[in-house]
C-alpha cells in the first residue's frame, strides 16, 4: 500500500556435504546469515479491534537471522531415517519499539532437534516414528502492575521478554500394505498413526487473567472490573490424536 513498502531479504549460506559409503550415511552441514528490511510489527499498546485505520498501528524496521544446520541421514536399508539439529536466532530492531534496542522475534527458537526413523518390520508392515523438540517462542509478559481507578493495570518491559515452554512431540505410525504381490494394478494400504503419542503439553498461548473467588468459577478474562489478583493461564495444542487412513493408488 502507499504506507507499507515491500519487504526485502538477502541471505548468504555456506554448506558442506559428505557421503560415507562404508556406513551408507550422508552428512550435511550448513551455516547461513539473513538480513531483512521493511519488516512489520505492531506498535506498543496497539488498538487493533474494529480499527478502520489499522496501518497506523504498524511500525517498520529491520531484522537479522543466522544459524547452523546439521543433518545425518541414512537413505537405504531396513532401518533408515535422519537426525537433524538446527541452532538459529532471529532478532528485530525498530526505532519505535523496545526503545530502539534489538529484541527476539516470535520465530526465534534457538534449538530445534528432529529425529525420523523408518523400520520395515516385514515386507508389508512398516513402522515410522518422528520426534520433534524445539525451544519455545518468545512472547511479552507483564513485569508488574499498578492501580488506576480501582483496576490493576499491567506494566510491560522489553518486547518478547519471556519464552513459552519448549515444544516436544512424538508421532508414530504403522503402515500395512494390503497387496500380497507388487504386480497388482491397484495398490492400497492401511495406516494407523498417533499424533503426540506421549500426550505432552505443548503450550500455544499464555493469558494473564483474573480469578473469581466466589464458588468454583473458572478464570475469566482480564476486562472484569474487580480487585482480584492476576493469574496466568495457558492454551495447549492437541495432546493426543489417533487416526486411521486408507490409501489407494491407481
Amino acid at each position: 500500500s502507499p504506507n507499507i513498502e515491500p519487504q526485502f531479504a538477502a541471505q548468504w549460506a555456506l554448506s558442506y556435504y559428505k557421503r560415507l559409503p562404508e556406513t551408507d550415511l550422508e552428512l550435511t552441514t550448513a551455516a547461513y546469515y539473513k538480513r531483512m528490511r521493511n519488516q512489520i510489527d505492531y506498535a506498543p499498546y496497539p488498538s487493533i479491534y474494529l480499527n478502520p485505520l489499522l496501518e497506523g498501528e504498524l511500525r517498520f524496521g529491520e531484522a537479522e537471522a543466522y544459524g547452523l544446520e546439521l543433518t545425518l541421514k541414512k537413505t537405504y536399508g531396513r532401518l533408515n531415517g535422519w537426525v537433524s539439529y538446527t541452532y538459529s536466532r532471529v532478532f528485530r530492531q525498530f526505532d519505535n519499539i523496545n526503545n530502539g534496542e534489538p529484541y527476539q522475534a516470535f520465530q526465534d527458537r534457538p534449538h530445534d532437534l528432529s529425529i525420523v526413523l523408518n523400520y520395515r518390520l516385514k515386507d508389508r508392515v512398516h513402522f515410522s516414528a518422528n520426534w520433534i523438540s524445539q525451544s519455545g517462542s518468545p512472547f511479552t509478559s507483564p513485569t508488574g502492575y499498578y492501580r488506576y481507578n480501582g483496576q490493576n493495570v499491567p506494566i510491560y518491559g522489553e518486547r518478547n521478554n519471556d519464552r513459552l515452554p519448549s515444544y516436544r512431540r512424538l508421532d508414530v505410525a504403522w503402515q500395512f500394505i494390503l497387496n500380497r504381490t507388487n504386480n497388482k494394478r491397484y495398490r492400497h494400504s492401511l495406516t494407523f498413526s498417533i499424533y503426540n503419542a506421549l500426550a505432552h503439553k505443548n503450550v500455544f498461548n499464555v493469558k494473564f487473567n483474573k480469578v473469581e473467588r466466589t464458588g468454583l468459577n473458572p478464570p475469566v478474562e482480564a476486562d472484569v472490573l474487580d480487585d482480584e489478583v492476576f493469574s496466568p493461564s495457558q492454551i495447549e495444542l492437541v495432546r493426543f490424536f489417533p487416526s486411521l487412513t486408507y490409501k489407494i493408488k491407481i
